[in-house]
């Protein structure tokens, strides 16, 4: 009796697991279609539709969705995209959040050690090099940048107003210690916005003004 009695109360426990799936639509567009699995029909997907591990899920001409996670990640999906299956997508952002957590971590400790007195030119551009007197001497100026106040601001996901401020803190000191970091929050914005072009514009930059970065090392091969 009480082995069927687990039996049962294990079975109900699956079943609201199974239930709650692995995530949910928050935003969709046009023509979304989802299915549980491979042995089930498509179907409209519909706002706050639970979405399994075994299913699928595929976009038309001038769609688009938006899956939020259990982790509370999100992940987009544009126009025509091809029957995909939610196991991939999972493994996909579990990725994503293993190195955007490992550069965030990275950064965090270059702000920390730049705070400590290391603020020397860690680039490698000789043309800017040899400006960096009359780099300072105009910045003197005016009150410079400080990168904490655009971390917060990244912290609060104020993108729009962090990013501003990231730029200018590059433009006081492009191969400073600081330029180094505000770069790659720059990184970090751009890929949870999912702007590509401004992602690896970034990237690239990173790449030209500080090539022995350890940030580099946490990128994914493909960027």
């Amino acid at each position: 009796m009480k082995k069927t009695l687990l039996i049962i109360i294990a079975g109900m426990v699956i079943a609201i697991l199974c239930a709650s799936g692995v995530g949910k639509i928050r935003f969709l567009l046009g023509d979304v279609q989802y299915r549980d699995n491979q042995n089930t029909t498509w179907k409209k997907a519909v706002i706050g539709q639970n979405l399994e591990m075994t299913g699928m899920i595929k976009t038309g001409i001038d769609s688009s969705v938006e899956i939020l996670w259990t982790n509370n990640q999100s992940t987009i999906l544009d126009a025509k995209v091809s029957a995909v299956t939610i196991k991939k997508l999972v493994q996909d952002n579990q990725s994503k959040q293993k190195w955007t957590s490992q550069v965030r971590e990275k950064a965090s400790n270059m702000n920390l050690q730049s705070k400590h007195g290391n603020t020397q030119a860690a680039g490698i551009r000789r043309e800017e090099a040899d400006l960096e007197i009359q780099t300072e001497l105009f910045w003197d100026i005016a009150p410079r940048q400080d990168i904490q106040e655009a971390i917060d601001l990244f912290d609060l996901q104020k993108y729009a107003l962090a990013i501003p401020l990231f730029e200018l803190v590059v433009a006081q000191g492009p191969l400073k210690k600081k330029a180094e970091v505000a770069r790659t929050y720059l990184i970090l914005i751009y890929e949870d916005q999912k702007d590509v072009p401004n992602r690896q514009k970034q990237i690239e930059a990173l790449r030209m003004d500080f090539p022995n970065s350890d940030i580099l090392l946490s990128l994914p091969a493909q960027f």
